[in-house]
């Protein structure tokens, strides 16, 4: 094989890869779409804050006849650890709400909505926590333990929210108000 015709194979191949990588590059940031109409399966809040008297207000509407299951993560500012994790049951066209307020230390959960929350939401909020940030590793426990930034609750009062659709189910008519 003569060294023009190996070069030629060889750029030949190179652009095929290319190609073919554009293609797969496609392929996977297709995993994500947004919907024409606004609904869907997760909600990536990228920003709350409690700071300088500021609340943020959440509403959360289910918008079927199903019953829905939605996990509610918030993470802190600084190196996104998880400060506070639950469950919300929604029934058909039910409505979720709650809002982040500022404490002392740092920020908490209030809501004086009635649906049903695993852990319960208390009548008094549920404040945010540092655990996942301060202290020692736990072993198995991703994401445990000291990150080298400051354990303050003061990360807790601006950061990121994530709810995501778990399950939807019937409810039997037998078992509706």
């Amino acid at each position: 094989m003569s060294i023009q015709k190996f070069k030629r194979n060889s750029l030949t191949l190179a652009f095929a890869a290319a190609i073919g990588s554009i293609g797969i590059a496609d392929t996977t940031s297709a995993a994500v779409h947004l919907s024409d109409n606004g609904q869907g399966q997760v909600l990536i809040y990228p920003y709350y804050t409690t700071r300088a008297g500021q609340d943020t207000y959440l509403s959360v509407l289910n918008t079927t006849a199903l019953s829905k299951a939605l996990k509610v993560r918030f993470y802190e500012g600084k190196n996104g650890r998880d400060v506070l994790n639950f469950n919300v049951y929604l029934s058909p066209y039910d409505i979720w709400t709650a809002a982040v307020v500022n404490t002392a230390d740092g920020a908490k959960l209030v809501t004086a909505d009635k649906s049903c929350t695993a852990p319960t939401i208390p009548a008094g909020g549920k404040d945010f926590t540092n655990f996942a940030y301060s202290g020692a590793a736990i072993e198995g426990i991703r994401q445990s333990g000291g990150d080298g930034e400051t354990t303050s609750l003061d990360r807790t009062v601006k950061a990121i929210l994530r709810l995501s659709k778990w399950a939807r189910s019937r409810i039997p008519r037998s078992m509706r108000q």
